[in-house]
């Protein structure tokens, strides 16, 4: 009877360690993969998805809150830059036309003091907003729109392709916030 109580614990050990390995590799390789798989920018996210792979990240990137019946693709690249494009009704993950509203971040240093620089070059268009933030545009281009709050190395740019949206989104107070 010894022999089979320290056989059975064995054995139930064994299998409890296999298990336990197996289910850790299986998930460790899934979130990683997922995470690059999201953050590829060639899969279009639920809101839910979109907010975990910015979590997965740890870092602080920007969008323009949730859209009715939107899917969102979220692109990192190298430099650490963040960009949420938002997909009507879900279609277009592939799409790589500029035809999407899209919210980037960058990390830049002195953001706001840059922003707000480059708002008295030639053809720039420089405001501050009723939140503080410093906001830049080309006058001959509004569809991209800059801006940056004072105390973060963060800049954010709006583009979106219908004249006049891009600043309407950066003068929405509170709109441009960080997933969360």
């Amino acid at each position: 009877i010894n022999k089979t109580i320290l056989v059975t614990v064995i054995l139930t050990a064994l299998i409890s360690s296999v298990a336990t390995f197996g289910l850790t590799y299986l998930f460790t390789n899934n979130s990683s993969s997922s995470t690059s798989t999201a953050t590829s920018g060639q899969v279009a996210l639920t809101e839910d998805e979109l907010k975990a792979a910015v979590i997965k990240l740890n870092t602080v990137v920007y969008w323009a809150g949730p859209l009715e019946n939107a899917k969102y693709t979220l692109t990192m690249n190298e430099a650490g830059a963040a960009f949420i494009r938002y997909l009507p009704n879900g279609e277009g993950a592939n799409d790589t036309a500029k035809k999407y509203l899209t919210v980037a971040t960058y990390m830049v240093n002195a953001a706001y003091d840059a922003v707000k620089a480059a708002g008295n070059e030639q053809d720039g268009i420089g405001l501050t907003t009723a939140d503080g933030a410093a906001v830049y545009y080309n006058k001959n281009s509004a569809s991209n729109v800059y801006m940056a709050y004072p105390g973060q190395d963060l800049q954010i740019e709006v583009f979106d392709p219908t004249p006049g949206r891009a600043l309407q989104l950066v003068n929405t107070t509170g709109l441009l916030k960080p997933v969360r």
